[in-house]
């Protein structure tokens, strides 16, 4: 019986990619059960989210077409580690990654990624507040 998350295929690389970086930051990964494609319906009249994680499921969905408009590898891996940042408690506003509306993924690159991986893991470890 596999006990691990039921991730998609074309995610996992960017879900390894956490579990390393939080191996590197000394961070106890979240829980998730689920990180998968779906549709995403719009929230009173804001564009169509990218993901949406789902708190109380541990369930992280990636909207398809949303996804395949995204420019690359870095983007692609924001999305991820802002939904994840979600399900450990992390609200928009937070930190870099946890910007709302995404605004931030367009200039999340190899050369911020360092210096904004350190704020995100360091609110990471203190977990949720609710």
């Amino acid at each position: 019986q596999n006990m691990g998350p039921n991730i998609d295929p074309e995610l996992q690389i960017h879900y390894n990619t956490y579990l390393s970086l939080c191996e590197e930051y000394n961070t106890e990964p979240v829980h998730v059960t689920t990180i998968k494609f779906g549709y995403l319906e719009s929230e009173s009249g804001r564009v169509r989210p990218v993901g949406k994680a789902y708190w109380s499921r541990h369930q992280i969905i990636i909207d398809r077409e949303q996804w395949d408009e995204l420019n690359g590898h870095f983007q692609e891996e924001y999305i991820i580690l802002h939904e994840l940042g979600h399900l450990a408690g992390m609200r928009h506003g937070d930190n870099f990654i946890m910007a709302g509306e995404n605004q931030y993924n367009y200039v999340y690159y190899e050369s911020v990624r360092w210096n904004v991986l350190k704020e995100y893991f360091t609110q990471h470890n203190q977990g949720s507040i609710r």
